[in-house]
Order: structure tokens, then C-alpha cells, then sequence
């Protein structure tokens, strides 16, 4: 969501369809992990992110990120 705050149009919001991780290396306790979310793709409401997880400098994981965008009130009062 962090990805695409303030570009949706107002009272829309996306929500996680498919997430396909590939973890590459281990996280020693204490270290600190990040990740970097790049729009690549966009077919009709569908946005594709390619994610790049780091520890320091070493990249630990990758992974594609799905997401649809969808009205916002519209998800809440039908998820909760």
C-alpha cells in the first residue's frame, strides 16, 4: 500500500492478491531488514511490484508482489 500512497485517486486503496517470495539468504539476530517495492506493471486495476528485500547491503529475498485496486469504503464494510 506504502507503494502507491498518495497516487491512487481519492477513496481508492489496493489490496494483496499474490505475493511469490524467493529467499536467498539468512538474517543474522539484530540486523535490520528492508525492502524496496518498483511498480512494473499495469494491467487494468492489477499493479505488479518487483520487491527487493536487503540485510545491510546483501539482498536476502526477492518477490512479486500483486495487488488490485479497489474502493476503499467499499472493501472495508465487506471485509470486516
Amino acid at each position: 500500500m506504502a507503494a502507491v500512497a498518495g497516487v491512487l485517486p481519492d477513496g481508492k486503496t489496493s489490496v494483496g492478491t499474490r505475493v511469490e517470495v524467493r529467499h536467498t539468504a539468512p538474517t543474522r539476530p539484530g540486523r535490520t531488514v528492508a525492502a524496496d517495492a518498483l511498480l512494473v506493471g499495469i494491467d487494468g486495476r492489477k499493479l505488479v511490484f518487483d520487491v527487493t528485500v536487503r540485510d545491510g547491503d546483501d539482498v536476502i529475498a526477492t518477490a512479486v508482489v500483486e495487488r488490485v485496486v479497489v474502493n476503499r469504503q467499499r472493501f472495508l464494510e465487506t471485509a470486516g
